[in-house]
Protein backbone atom coordinates (compact mmCIF):
# COMPACT_ATOMS: atom_id res chain seq x y z
CA UNK A 1 0.00 0.00 0.00
CA UNK A 2 1.41 3.39 -0.99
CA UNK A 3 1.66 6.42 1.25
CA UNK A 4 -1.29 8.18 -0.43
CA UNK A 5 -3.59 5.20 0.19
CA UNK A 6 -2.36 5.01 3.80
CA UNK A 7 -3.88 8.46 4.38
CA UNK A 8 -6.84 8.15 2.03
CA UNK A 9 -8.26 5.17 3.88
CA UNK A 10 -8.66 7.14 7.13
CA UNK A 11 -8.82 10.69 5.79
CA UNK A 12 -11.84 11.83 7.79
CA UNK A 13 -9.98 11.17 11.03
CA UNK A 14 -6.51 12.18 9.85
CA UNK A 15 -7.50 15.58 8.47
CA UNK A 16 -8.75 16.71 11.89
CA UNK A 17 -5.92 15.38 14.07
CA UNK A 18 -3.68 17.71 16.03
CA UNK A 19 -0.31 18.42 14.42
CA UNK A 20 1.38 16.16 16.99
CA UNK A 21 -0.96 13.21 16.35
CA UNK A 22 -0.77 13.73 12.60
CA UNK A 23 3.04 13.88 12.67
CA UNK A 24 3.03 10.52 14.49
CA UNK A 25 0.75 9.13 11.77
CA UNK A 26 3.13 10.41 9.07
CA UNK A 27 6.12 8.92 10.88
CA UNK A 28 4.43 5.49 10.76
CA UNK A 29 3.40 5.75 7.11
CA UNK A 30 5.28 4.13 4.24
CA UNK A 31 8.23 6.30 3.22
CA UNK A 32 7.49 8.08 -0.07
CA UNK A 33 9.87 7.64 -2.97
CA UNK A 34 11.78 10.58 -4.42
CA UNK A 35 9.39 10.59 -7.41
CA UNK A 36 6.42 10.63 -5.05
CA UNK A 37 7.93 13.59 -3.20
CA UNK A 38 8.37 15.52 -6.45
CA UNK A 39 4.70 14.99 -7.30
CA UNK A 40 3.46 15.57 -3.75
CA UNK A 41 5.46 18.79 -3.40
CA UNK A 42 4.02 20.17 -6.65
CA UNK A 43 0.52 19.08 -5.61
CA UNK A 44 0.89 20.83 -2.24
CA UNK A 45 2.81 23.91 -3.34
CA UNK A 46 0.38 24.75 -6.13
CA UNK A 47 -2.69 24.44 -3.88
CA UNK A 48 -4.14 21.31 -5.44
CA UNK A 49 -5.25 20.14 -1.99
CA UNK A 50 -7.78 22.98 -1.81
CA UNK A 51 -8.76 23.27 -5.47
CA UNK A 52 -12.55 22.92 -5.79
CA UNK A 53 -12.34 21.54 -9.34
CA UNK A 54 -9.94 18.82 -8.20
CA UNK A 55 -12.17 17.99 -5.25
CA UNK A 56 -15.20 17.72 -7.54
CA UNK A 57 -13.28 15.47 -9.93
CA UNK A 58 -12.11 13.31 -7.01
CA UNK A 59 -15.66 13.06 -5.67
CA UNK A 60 -16.89 11.86 -9.06
CA UNK A 61 -14.37 9.02 -8.71
CA UNK A 62 -15.45 8.13 -5.17
CA UNK A 63 -12.72 10.01 -3.28
CA UNK A 64 -13.93 12.41 -0.60
CA UNK A 65 -12.55 15.92 -0.16
CA UNK A 66 -10.76 15.04 3.09
CA UNK A 67 -8.72 12.45 1.19
CA UNK A 68 -7.62 15.22 -1.18
CA UNK A 69 -6.77 17.57 1.70
CA UNK A 70 -4.91 15.02 3.79
CA UNK A 71 -2.32 14.29 1.09
CA UNK A 72 -1.24 17.94 1.12
CA UNK A 73 -1.07 17.95 4.91
CA UNK A 74 0.91 14.71 4.99
CA UNK A 75 3.40 16.10 2.48
CA UNK A 76 4.17 19.02 4.79
CA UNK A 77 5.01 16.61 7.65
CA UNK A 78 6.93 14.05 5.56
CA UNK A 79 10.48 13.55 4.35
CA UNK A 80 9.35 15.38 1.22
CA UNK A 81 10.25 18.61 3.03
CA UNK A 82 13.78 17.49 3.96
CA UNK A 83 16.68 19.41 2.47
CA UNK A 84 17.44 16.50 0.12
CA UNK A 85 13.90 16.80 -1.30
CA UNK A 86 13.80 20.58 -1.67
CA UNK A 87 13.20 21.81 1.87
CA UNK A 88 10.15 23.57 3.23
CA UNK A 89 7.19 24.01 0.94
CA UNK A 90 6.24 27.58 0.08
CA UNK A 91 2.67 28.43 -0.80
CA UNK A 92 -0.22 26.02 -0.85
CA UNK A 93 -3.30 26.16 1.26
Amino acid sequence: MGAANYFKNDADTAVNESDEAFKARVDNAPVPSSRCCIDARAYTQYSCACNSELMNAAASRGTNSNAVRVVGRATRFSICTSSSNGGAIQGGC
